[in-house]
């Protein structure tokens, strides 16, 4: 007990101590004027903070680049943020000291964990640009490898596959680029190779399987020319997505027609087995469905019955009627065309005409508004002539000049009623 005692006995007189000394000091701060300092610092920090919140928003898209430095930039931001709701709950904390073993201020520790944010930041983004460029057609590779969702086909592979695309990130922040070189190339072999493990997954598989069970029902053995078509077929498609995994179409295309096969090759089957399964020779019904199905088709196109011919004839005038119709038809097609063509024309032509009458009509419209001016001004001369007093009873004689103003204000009043006739007839 007694070094505890001690302890606190000296801890005491060191507290007095100071006490005493800071009484003699005098304060050139008032207690306004810290709580002024404080909150101004809180705002600062306040505005800080609200930054990089929003800057700090796609962070995580760094962390390809360097997961050890964007560990720390997110410990920096924690504490960060753990220190800024206290400051927030208290701002005139900002000039106070963390701990009374410590000068560091609130304010100190928020902007040393700004500061360590921005350093790491800077950091990623130095990564970024150089793996970037570096690394340009890995970062391709995967961005296609998570296009086609390998994961789900192959979840293994596509494991092995983002360890290495990781690593080779970490390589180049680490400044290895010999290394990272390697296994880029390393990379780059399996990736592909998963690329057709994918394709074989989602194209070949499921037609494998499909002929694989109408094998266990011995299709090969009742169908065996059409069985082995659609083998051949899913060769091709076996063919075509080793040859180029990213042709997509063309193993879509290649897929759809073994899909057709398969699909033939279960109606063959099945109508060979029908047929195996008449009794006594009794054939006669099989081919009169056959020939009511082929009297359909003809009376469909062009009211014909070909009975009277053998199926393979019947079939041959099939086709040629449909042969007809199509050659028909891309004949009304051409002489609709032409037709058309010609009403294009008509139609132009009758634009341009009616364009041309608008014209006419505009200035006929535009010369008739300059005439009724005219008219106008020679009924306020008149008028004024008329309003003028005479000097005597016995006035002079009108001068010719006067008769012929009247003559010609007379014929243009004539010239208004005739002209407005002639432009409505137009």
């Amino acid at each position: 007990m007694k070094p505890i005692t001690s302890a606190v006995a000296l801890c005491l007189l060191i507290g007095i101590a100071g006490c005493q000394s800071t009484a003699h000091q005098t304060s050139s701060d008032s207690p306004t004027n810290q709580q002024s300092q404080s909150y101004a610092l809180f705002i600062h920090i306040q505005t800080t903070y609200q930054q990089w919140d929003k800057t700090l928003t796609d962070v995580e898209s760094f962390k390809i680049y360097s997961e050890s430095h964007y560990s720390k930039l997110q410990d920096a931001w924690k504490d960060a943020q753990s220190l800024y709701q206290e400051i927030q709950s208290d701002p005139s904390s900002t000039t106070k000291s963390v701990s009374i073993f410590s000068s560091q201020t609130y304010a100190d520790k928020f902007n040393q964990y700004i500061d360590t944010i921005e350093q790491q930041l800077n950091q990623l983004r130095t990564f970024k640009e150089k793996a970037d460029h570096f690394l340009a057609d890995v970062i391709a590779e995967m961005d296609y490898l998570t296009k086609i969702d390998a994961q789900h086909y192959d979840g293994s592979a596509y494991k092995r596959v983002n360890q290495l695309y990781h690593d080779l990130f970490e390589y180049v922040a680490e400044d290895k680029l010999e290394k990272a070189q390697t296994k880029q190339v390393a990379f780059l072999n399996i990736s592909r190779s998963l690329e057709v493990k994918v394709m074989r997954f989602k194209y070949v598989q499921p037609l494998q399987k499909k002929l694989t069970l109408l094998k266990q029902e011995d299709f090969n053995e009742v169908a065996p020319i059409t069985f082995a078509k659609a083998n051949h077929q899913i060769q091709l498609v076996e063919a075509t997505v080793q040859s180029n995994p990213r042709d997509i179409t063309a193993i879509e295309k290649a897929a759809q027609s073994g899909e057709f096969e398969i699909a033939h090759l279960e109606q063959v089957t099945h109508m060979v087995k029908q047929l195996r399964s008449i009794e006594d020779g009794q054939f006669e019904p099989i081919v009169l469905e056959i020939e009511n199905k082929l009297l359909a088709i003809s009376q469909a196109l062009n009211h014909s019955d070909y009975r009277d011919q053998v199926l393979r004839e019947q079939t041959n005038r099939i086709l040629e009627s449909v042969a007809t119709l199509q050659q028909l038809a891309q004949t009304q097609q051409e002489d609709w065309q032409a037709k058309n063509t010609v009403q294009q024309q008509n139609n132009q032509k009758l634009q341009t005409a009616l364009t041309e009458a608008y014209q006419q009509q505009q200035t006929l419209q535009k010369q008739l508004l300059q005439e009724q001016a005219h008219v106008k001004n020679l009924e306020t001369l008149v008028t004024q002539l008329k309003l003028q007093p005479s000097s005597s009873k016995t006035a002079p004689p009108p001068q010719p000049e006067q008769n012929k103003l009247g003559e010609e204000a007379n014929k243009t009043q004539a010239t208004q009623q005739t002209e407005p006739e002639n432009i409505q007839t137009q």
